[in-house]
């Protein structure tokens, strides 16, 4: 969700955002990985660069915060990209002798080591700072995706080897 980043409205929730000569769909149509020269050289972002301001945030034209006092103006959800998370697995299954068996397995998790971004550090949502379009970091993508518990899945290829003896 973008979020207006004034907040103060119902309940203390955002007020959202104002769209001028975009619509949703155009604007989630824009949405991909884009590494930018300006206005940080190397950063990588989920909005183009023609959706931001010199300072990082959005382009107050395009997309601005609802500042009608009292007022709830859009609320804006857009989908971010897709996992793609491709898990291999190898597997030899041998029979020792009639009642003893071994298993050895080989998975490779991410197996592609393909790089699935956030839009925000921690989240799946544009609802922190990098996702108030009054923020300097509008749609910048600071992290990578990596399991809640990061012991399971740290976002990279994982290779493991296991060996089962089953009787």
């Amino acid at each position: 969700m973008i979020t207006g980043g004034l907040g103060g409205s119902v309940n203390q929730g955002d007020s959202g955002v104002i769209l001028n000569g975009i619509t949703t769909q155009s604007l989630q149509s824009q949405l991909q990985v884009y590494k930018t020269t300006t206005p940080a050289p190397g950063a990588v972002w989920y909005v183009p660069q023609s959706l931001l301001a010199s300072d990082g945030s959005a382009l107050p034209s395009v997309i601005r915060s609802c500042n009608t006092p009292g007022a709830e103006c859009q609320r804006l959800f857009l989908y971010d990209a897709p996992l793609f998370l491709p898990d291999l697995s190898l597997v030899k299954n041998t029979q020792l002798t009639e009642r003893i068996g071994s298993q050895i397995q080989v998975q490779f998790l991410n197996a592609f080591n393909n790089a699935n971004f956030f839009w925000t550090g921690s989240s799946q949502t544009f609802g922190t700072a990098s996702g108030s379009v009054s923020g300097r970091n509008f749609g910048r993508i600071t992290n990578a995706f990596q399991a809640v518990d990061s012991d399971s899945d740290h976002g990279g290829r994982t290779v493991q080897i296991v060996a089962k003896i089953t009787f």
